[in-house]
């Protein structure tokens, strides 16, 4: 098969059993703690990190895995996850309780 043919050829979604995607969006909450955690890095790295967060909404938005709505929700979601994991806090302490909140 030429390319030219390739590019003829008819595209069709595949119905996949199982759960689709939802909100929030997880690829976009563990993107945005890698950036959040670069603090500290040169900038190239951190730059390199933030490139990841743009590159990971736009392709999850491109490619139809969410909408936009799933990509906002996940920085509520990535601020509670940093929460749980925040071992240096106290469960007693408001900035803990407040982020998982």
């Amino acid at each position: 098969m030429t390319t030219a043919q390739a590019a003829h050829l008819l595209r069709e979604p595949i119905a996949v059993k199982g759960v689709q995607n939802a909100i929030p969006s997880l690829h976009m909450a563990w993107v945005l703690l890698a950036w959040w955690y670069s603090r500290g890095l040169s900038v190239w790295e951190r730059g390199i990190a933030m490139m990841f967060v743009v590159f990971t909404a736009f392709a999850t938005l491109g490619t139809g895995e969410h909408y936009f709505i799933d990509l906002v929700v996940a920085y509520p979601f990535s601020v509670m996850m940093q929460s749980l994991c925040a071992f240096p806090l106290r469960w007693s302490q408001r900035e803990r309780v407040t982020g998982v909140l």
